[in-house]
């Protein structure tokens, strides 16, 4: 019996990817996508956002609205640094009336 020493090779697609479709797959993730370096911290600050506020619409506003508890920073931009997102999870802790299971 002979065995078949030569590597296996791959099937081929049948088409090449397009420019745009490779642009596509080689693009970074940014912002709320999975893959984001930040998409743990802007999860745990959605989470803790909704459980506060129990509305999307809500969350979106105050993400958004500066907040005199953070100098008038809006939490979107003070929850960037770990000192800021605590700050900001413990308002929403208050907001939400206390420890949640979520956090």
């Amino acid at each position: 019996m002979s065995k078949n020493t030569e590597p296996m090779q791959r099937s081929k697609p049948d088409r090449q990817a397009s420019e745009e479709d490779r642009a596509w797959l080689d693009m970074a993730a940014v912002g709320r996508e999975f893959g984001s370096p930040d998409y743990e911290r802007l999860t745990a600050l959605d989470q803790a956002a909704f459980a506060a506020f129990k509305s999307w619409e809500e969350v979106q506003h105050w993400l958004a609205a500066p907040n005199p508890q953070l100098d008038g920073v809006c939490p979107e931009d003070a929850a960037r640094s770990p000192d800021g997102l605590s700050k900001v999870l413990s308002i929403l802790m208050i907001a939400g009336g206390g420890a949640n299971d979520d956090f």
